[in-house]
């Protein structure tokens, strides 16, 4: 029978190692809950802290944006804008990246109300809590050489859709 100090030098190394991992994920775990129970300070109509992507409400516009400048912003602008003046449903679904943190901004024509409005549902993501908020915007502009803008959307301000992605230089 093997004592404790009689196992070779390898068998004790991987032990350590091996408890070393279980460790590091019990703790990885345990910071994990702590940072999904911070509270958020509301500031908007609503406010959340579940994950997920939102729901796109009528029809779909389309995403724009990211790191990578997915999507066609003019078309997808000029879908929702139309969308709009014809009171019918429509979300267009925009994003503004960073390295590692970021928002989805969906804005979402709202036929409930006369007439239609705009509201900016808005979801972060990153190494921050996520959060979500709804705001009211107060109005929609859209032209072909500038884009489209949601305008005083709550604490967003104006969400602006470029017509275009300029592309990066050599």
């Amino acid at each position: 029978m093997r004592r404790r100090h009689d196992m070779p030098g390898g068998e004790v190394a991987v032990r350590i190692i091996v408890l070393s991992v279980q460790i590091c994920l019990l703790c990885s775990v345990c910071v994990a809950c702590g940072q999904a129970s911070i509270p958020n300070s509301p500031t908007a109509t609503s406010t959340s802290t579940s994950g997920g992507p939102l729901p796109i409400i009528g029809k779909d516009c389309g995403t724009v944006g990211g790191l990578r400048k997915v999507g066609n912003p003019s078309a997808s602008g000029q879908c929702l804008y139309l969308a709009f003046h014809q009171c019918q449903a429509a979300t267009l679904v925009d994003i503004q990246a960073g390295v590692d943190t970021g928002r989805y901004h969906y804005l979402t024509v709202q036929t409930a109300t006369s007439p239609c409005s705009i509201e900016d549902r808005v979801s972060t993501y990153g190494t921050t809590p996520h959060q979500m908020a709804t705001y009211a915007c107060q109005g929609l502009v859209f032209t072909p050489a500038d884009g489209l803008t949601a305008q005083q959307c709550g604490a967003e301000g104006a969400v602006h859709i470029p017509a275009s992605f300029s592309t990066p230089g050599p």
